[in-house]
């Protein structure tokens, strides 16, 4: 098995606004190893978001590849195909939860599993919401959840198909201080746990970055430094 689990050459990115062009990503080396969480920080504009959404074949770059696993370049993907990519490999975990209101909490973790045809969705569902401490709140809709609570379900949704990889943007961004140490604890103990998860996290948060395993410091769509 492939040590290395997502692995970007020479990526650049630039948008078109007002007749300009704005380059968010530039020749980007980024390398993501198996088993490893990592935290990408930078300021607002520096690339954080777009990365995650290439990593997530969400946006495709300008320039450059992506290589998952060492051999499945994203570029030799149909847009199906990614789509069933990550749906079966990738979970994402967004500062603004993307839970259906009309659905439970509980249909909303299984929903992707249901999408993916996997017959095990409710056993997994429900596994998932007891992980993350939502078991009494399986039949609640997202609206009567709190943010924090709405956060841990997310992340059980984004772990129903079992992924590779948890791609996660600024995962404690609208939660209070409390309650993203809360979701800390989830994410800490799915990476070191038996699932050994491998997250890549945007934040602007150092502290919150210091529960990672490793620092990556954009600045103007590059690298600065790592630690």
């Amino acid at each position: 098995m492939c040590d290395t689990i997502l692995q970007t050459r020479g990526v650049g990115k630039s948008y078109s606004t007002g007749g300009d062009s704005i380059t968010v990503l530039e020749n980007l080396d980024f390398t993501v190893h198996r088993n490893e969480w990592v935290a990408v920080l930078g300021s607002s504009g520096s690339g954080k978001t777009t990365l995650l959404n290439i990593l997530g074949t969400l946006e495709k770059p300008d320039s450059g590849s992506i290589v998952f696993n060492g051999d499945l370049a994203y570029d030799s993907m149909s847009e199906r195909a990614k789509a069933g990519f990550r749906c079966d490999k990738i979970g994402f975990v967004f500062q603004a939860y993307h839970m259906f209101p009309e659905l439970s909490v509980f249909e909303n973790v299984r929903l992707p599993a249901m999408l993916n045809g996997k017959r095990a969705s409710k056993k997994k569902a429900a596994e998932l919401l007891d992980k993350v401490g939502l078991a009494h709140r399986l039949k609640h809709k997202p609206t009567e959840l709190s943010g924090g609570e709405q956060q841990r379900g997310a992340i059980a949704r984004a772990l129903v198909n079992s992924p590779d990889i948890i791609l996660a943007d600024e995962p404690t961004g609208n939660l209070d201080s409390a309650t993203g140490e809360r979701i800390l604890e989830v994410l800490r103990e799915l990476h070191r746990g038996e699932l050994r998860t491998t997250i890549v996290m945007i934040t602007h948060d150092l502290e919150v970055a210091g529960h990672a395993d490793r620092k990556v410091f954009l600045k103007n769509g590059a690298i600065q430094n790592e630690m």
